[in-house]
């Protein structure tokens, strides 16, 4: 392949040589507010909170007709499930194999979080412990005198899955997949003891207790009541059958709210005799998610209009509680973060200088339905069935100026300085917005594949076509953009572009690392992912997420890359975007996730000098480098001598501590940019043996020091000729004599 002068000169650039020094990757913050989930209800605070994505909003509902806001603090970075309320505290169970303890006393805070081998089905509380059914079919027990330090005490397995899970005056009722409903004795928490069981000749679904009574739902649709004077062993009492089984229950006090599918409300009551009641029943236009009861009235989360509805009963609406909504569109605007949220037309500004400490600046509601988002400067652009502007010149009272039917149908947006393009049905569209006010259409690049991904670089377009390639366009001239360069490959779904480098996502072949060269676009790696997944580049540093791993890849010296650290999240990023440490996803569920690299970005790099012939070097980072990557004066095959065989060998990788021989075409350099090797490991065995240098010098007594059995000179290769030496300098290979085995270690301690 090969790229016109034109094109090296802008997408070559300077690549600055950077590492990744050790750190970990830790999750930030989030604004993880998503659809409307679960819901519970404080009786005594006349609070409620709501589940959000990954967040928990809690409400003051002291007036049920207009539900307001007293925290939106609670950020879990994964999707909330359900949650325990007592007193000052909250338990969030959540979708990523793990609990949360929160204070809510006054600033929420997270007091910890507990890793579970497996997803927690099932919460109670009861006095000092919490009772977990986590994964089938097992039951956990945790002492919580401190919900800051949950101590798991003991653990009990069931033959069967557990269907549903109560507590009361410390016994258990479990229903379980093979109808019974076992009674637990709880008393002693460290030896939990079945005691006994209710059979049915069907399943109990599920198991609710309140004040001394236990009602269970059948599969058949009974619902019986069981009077709990003796724990241990129910009284049945009665029975009441319905004629659909409802998908929410819920029981307070003497009352019992049943929600159905189709939207009906079934409300029974037990009476003085402990008999069954009908109350009232009536339907409602709300999709129940979650159900949750105070005197008066009923909350329940709508899944499908992503809202908190507070009804009465009779099925009256009273108000309603909007949340965001679910898989939120972002984009990176310098300091800020635009989070629009398509179903229900809400697009905030995020101030992001601190991700740790976040904060809304604005927002705009009722806006129009849009599937792409693009930013540039101080405009957002919304595409769906028209083009909207929206003006952010102040952050504080951003405000929608105007549509413009530009686009029929499009798929991707991106915009760069004055020039904003877009795929539609139309083909590639080239749109002036110098003036933002009055862009206008330029020019049309015709395509007969599916646009998978656009971006923009300078003044060059990638255009991802899934079963053509990547197409490298000059825009230099809008009106007449030219094809300059193709990446033929089939299977491509996305492309990331970061001066001089080039990423191709492909579901066949992974992920290929292109890379801009004087002497053309040159595939320098490739890493096969099985799909799907997710990657971000900002050089020097690549994110993959593969569920259900975070995977961070550091670049390294010949045009390479390798794993530098992974973490498990437990869910699925629709786009991922980094930004020097930082990596922003968007998911369906939890919103945005914001995810730190704890290593610094430094600067290393090593200039290793190349006379024309044959050279002995080492590699002066820690790592493990493919000399398939060497730029083309390098003529293969690179050499390493084994001393146990006494010959030399062709070598595909280079590694460090050791030495090699090149052979180079001409006078000139290698440049080495990755992690400092800053120790130098090696085995010397009898005989001799070719060595490497560590990021630092070393000097000749250092090494001969370490035994009597390494014997001096120690020499090295230049002009065509050898020398002994006294130092060792990175970036050069060794002879060393040994008459023994030993082992090399040598610290040259931080030597960038």
């Amino acid at each position: 392949m090969s790229l016109c002068p034109k094109v090296l000169s802008v997408l070559l650039g300077i690549a600055s040589l950077l590492l990744a020094t050790e750190g970990d990757i830790e999750w930030v913050s989030s604004y993880g507010f998503g659809g409307a989930g679960e819901v519970i209800y404080d009786y005594s605070g006349e609070r409620a909170f709501l589940a959000s994505g990954a967040g928990v909003y809690i409400l003051d509902v002291s007036d049920f007709s207009s539900p307001e806001i007293i925290s939106a603090d609670i950020n879990t970075a994964s999707r909330v499930d359900y949650m325990l309320h007592r007193g000052s505290n909250l338990i969030i169970a959540l979708k990523s194999n793990e609990f949360q303890p929160w204070d809510i006393g006054w600033s929420p805070r997270r007091l910890t979080s507990y890793k579970l081998d497996a997803y927690p089905r099932f919460m109670k509380l009861h006095q000092n412990y919490l009772y977990v059914i986590q994964g089938d079919n097992t039951l956990d027990i945790f002492y919580i005198i401190s919900l800051a330090n949950p101590r798991l005490i003991t653990s009990l397995d069931f033959d069967t899955m557990v269907l549903s899970f109560d507590v009361y005056a410390y016994t258990g009722y479990i229903a379980l997949n093979d109808g019974k409903v076992e009674i637990v004795d709880l008393q002693n928490p460290y030896e939990p003891t079945v005691v006994d069981s209710i059979v049915f000749t069907g399943n109990a679904l599920k198991v609710r207790v309140e004040e001394d009574y236990l009602i269970v739902l059948l599969d058949s649709g009974e619902l019986r009541l069981y009077d709990l004077h003796e724990p241990a062993n129910p009284e049945y009492i009665s029975s009441y059958t319905l004629d659909t089984l409802p998908n929410h229950i819920s029981f307070f006090e003497n009352i019992i709210h049943l929600a159905f599918a189709s939207g009906r409300i079934l409300t029974l009551e037990i009476d003085d005799s402990d008999n069954f009641q009908f109350s009232a029943s009536c339907t409602t236009e709300v999709d129940i998610s979650s159900l949750a009861a105070s005197p008066s009235v009923l909350l329940a989360g709508d899944t499908i209009d992503q809202q908190l509805n507070l009804i009465t009963p009779s099925c009256s609406l009273l108000a309603t509680f909007p949340t965001p909504g679910l898989a939120p569109l972002f984009v990176k605007q310098g300091y800020f973060v635009h989070l629009f949220y398509p179903d229900v037309g809400k697009l905030l500004f995020l101030d992001m200088r601190s991700p740790e400490d976040y904060y809304i600046i604005s927002q705009i509601d009722n806006l129009p339905s849009a599937e792409l988002l693009a930013s540039h400067q101080n405009y957002s652009w919304l595409a769906g069935e028209k083009l909207y502007l929206i003006d952010f010149t102040n952050h504080w009272e951003p405000i929608l100026v105007d549509s413009f039917n530009l686009l029929n149908s499009p798929t991707q947006l991106e915009v760069n300085e004055n020039l904003m393009v877009a795929a539609d049905t139309d083909g590639i569209k080239l749109i002036d917005v110098t003036e933002p006010l009055s862009p206008s259409q330029i020019s049309v690049l015709p395509v007969s594949g599916n646009v998978v991904d656009l971006k923009l670089s300078e003044n060059f377009l990638l255009v991802a076509i899934e079963d053509e390639g990547v197409k490298i366009y000059d825009v230099e001239t809008p009106s007449e953009p030219s094809l300059v360069e193709t990446i033929a490959m089939d299977g491509i779904f996305a492309v990331q572009v970061d001066p001089p480098y080039i990423l191709v996502g492909n579901y066949s072949s992974g992920l290929n690392l292109f890379r801009i060269r004087s002497d053309g676009l040159v595939e320098c790696q490739n890493m096969y992912v099985i799909p799907p997944y997710k990657f971000a580049m900002d050089y020097p540093l690549i994110w993959v997420h593969k569920a259900p791993l975070l995977k961070l890849y550091s670049f390294l010296s010949s045009d390479s890359f390798a794993l530098a650290n992974s973490c498990s999240i437990w869910t699925n990023p629709n786009r991922m975007r980094a930004d020097s440490t930082f990596l922003y996803f968007n998911t369906t569920y939890t919103g945005l996730q914001f995810y730190r690299y704890t290593g610094s970005i430094a600067p290393y790099s090593q200039s290793v000098s190349l006379n024309t012939g044959w050279n002995l070097i080492s590699i002066p980072i820690s790592a493990t480098i493919s000399v398939e990557g060497f730029p083309r004066f390098i003529i293969p095959p690179t050499y390493y001598y084994s001393p146990d065989a006494r010959r030399y060998n062709p070598v595909s990788t280079l590694e460090d501590g050791k030495g090699y021989w090149i052979l180079s075409r001409e006078d000139t350099s290698l440049v080495f940019s990755g992690i400092p090797s800053t120790e130098l490991n090696s085995v010397l065995l009898p005989g001799w043996n070719m060595v490497g240098c560590a990021s630092g010098t070393i000097p000749l007594s250092d090494l001969t020091d370490i035994s009597d059995s390494i014997i001096p000179p120690v020499y090295e290769y230049r002009d065509r000729r050898y020398f002994s030496v006294d130092l060792l300098f990175p970036g050069k290979g060794y002879w060393v004599l040994s008459t023994d085995t030993v082992n090399i270690n040598i610290n040259t301690g931080d030597s960038r």
